[in-house]
């Protein structure tokens, strides 16, 4: 939303000063809708093209047609419809929580619905002022689900090794699904690291910024992949030093593999002095079947 501000007057981000999307109700929806989705941890959010309606909307700075510049700057790139209603039916929040989380825009979804949800607005129209939200699985969900993904790569041969640590943060804060460096050979004979980035397509260019501004790399490539991924959901198991959380992996329905998360299993070790391998031994010995187990 404050670049989207900040591009319509010009200004920069520092600059901005929200106004309407500052107010109470806008913080509660952004909030509401991030705790949503951690809690539901959805492997993938498709969302229609978004109607924006039409006429004009009175705010801050005056009298504006609908949609709003910063709403249009915003959906810039994906699908919308216009002019259903004479009045405004997207604010610059609601379709910045769509931007922010939708993998897809599309009017032909194809999915299994198991759980439904309404959200009713107070405004009457021609349209339904309802917003729908469907849970569902996709076709390949036994198998595990295959989706488009993005690879962003470079070569890099000339960069203090200190600051991959704070690149691959980055990346990882921007929305990276995994990023990993693999050592090569260059042009004349020189050791050099491969630096990859596995992501969602529609990040590829905020990949690509920081690989740009964080390292000494002067081009980048990028390629399309599949990606298949098993049916996961993450369990909690009790030990004596408190819940850790488990992920789980199923194939065919069928539990296939599980492992503790790590940063539970090292906080537990740290904080009663034992070994990290005795909580790992022990959520295993509690959540795996015995012939599952290794010996």
């Amino acid at each position: 939303v404050a670049r989207a501000e900040a591009k319509i007057h010009g200004k920069s981000l520092g600059e901005v000063h929200f106004h309407e999307v500052g107010a109470v109700d806008s913080i509660i929806d952004i909030v509401g809708a991030a705790i949503c989705i951690d809690f539901l941890k959805p492997d993938r959010i498709i969302a229609s093209p978004v109607e924006m309606g039409g006429g004009f909307v009175q705010c801050a700075h005056g009298t504006f047609p609908v949609p709003a510049p910063a709403t249009l700057e915003i959906m810039k790139g994906k699908p919308v419809k216009l002019g259903a209603v004479p009045f405004e039916t997207a604010t610059p929040t609601g379709v910045a929580i769509l931007a922010a989380l939708a993998d897809e825009f599309t009017e032909t979804p194809a999915f299994t619905v198991t759980k439904t949800g309404y959200g009713i607005g107070h405004r009457d129209g021609d349209i339904p002022n309802v917003l729908r939200v469907c849970m569902g699985e996709t076709g390949d969900t036994a198998a595990g689900q295959t989706v488009e993904a993005a690879v962003v790569e470079c070569n890099i041969d000339d960069m203090n090794p200190e600051y991959y640590g704070y690149v691959m943060e980055q990346l990882f804060a921007a929305g990276a699904d995994d990023v990993f460096l693999q050592p090569v050979i260059m042009k004349k004979s020189r050791p050099s690291v491969l630096l990859s980035v596995l992501c969602a397509p529609e990040k590829t260019e905020e990949m690509k910024r920081i690989l740009f501004t964080e390292t000494t790399t002067l081009g980048v490539r990028c390629h399309s992949v599949k990606k298949q991924m098993l049916e996961r959901l993450t369990e909690t198991a009790d030990t004596p030093w408190g819940k850790v959380g488990v992920k789980v992996a199923r194939f065919n329905g069928k539990e296939v593999k599980s492992k503790p998360e790590y940063d539970d299993c090292a906080a537990i070790a740290r904080k009663n002095g034992i070994p990290i391998e005795q909580v790992y031994r022990y959520i295993r010995q509690k959540t795996v079947p015995e012939e599952q187990q290794e010996n």
